[in-house]
């Protein structure tokens, strides 16, 4: 049998221990796909229609991503990808659609913001579009 004060002792270690468990914290998550997407009305493709752009800025971490172009809309498209690896820091995010006859040039650019030294990596694709409403854009999903 143990003594109070001993029984006292290892009670208070346990629930020490406990609370040290239920405090600790969790390992990091892997990293989320980001999106710079918009829903777009986007008339039949002429090349006096005005390229239409958009952009955010984003804060990545270092490391390598899958990077694409995306169209909710018509999930049998395919794009190119690209894995790219991209150094920590802040980025300017640009998706443009440029109206060409018949088509649509597609481009997704990303600008370091806070190495403005590094080159602009660029991605393209052409798309012909019917007139209407579309969700597209482009992706950045981390591989680490």
């Amino acid at each position: 049998m143990l003594s109070p004060r001993l029984a006292k002792s290892i009670g208070v270690s346990l629930i020490g221990a406990v609370l040290a468990i239920g405090l600790a914290t969790p390992a990091a998550a892997a990293a989320s796909t980001a999106y710079n997407v918009k829903e777009i009305y986007l008339e039949l493709p002429r090349a006096e229609n005005p390229e239409v752009c958009w952009n955010k800025e984003i804060k990545l971490a270092s490391g390598t991503y899958k990077w694409g172009l995306v169209e909710y809309d018509v999930p049998q498209t395919t794009h190119p990808t690209v894995d790219v690896y991209l150094a920590a820091g802040t980025y300017k995010w640009t998706y443009c659609i440029d109206p060409v006859v018949s088509y649509n040039k597609l481009t997704s650019t990303l600008q370091s913001t806070s190495k403005p030294n590094l080159p602009v990596a660029k991605i393209e694709a052409y798309h012909a579009y019917f007139e209407g409403w579309w969700t597209i854009g482009s992706y950045l999903d981390p591989a680490f």
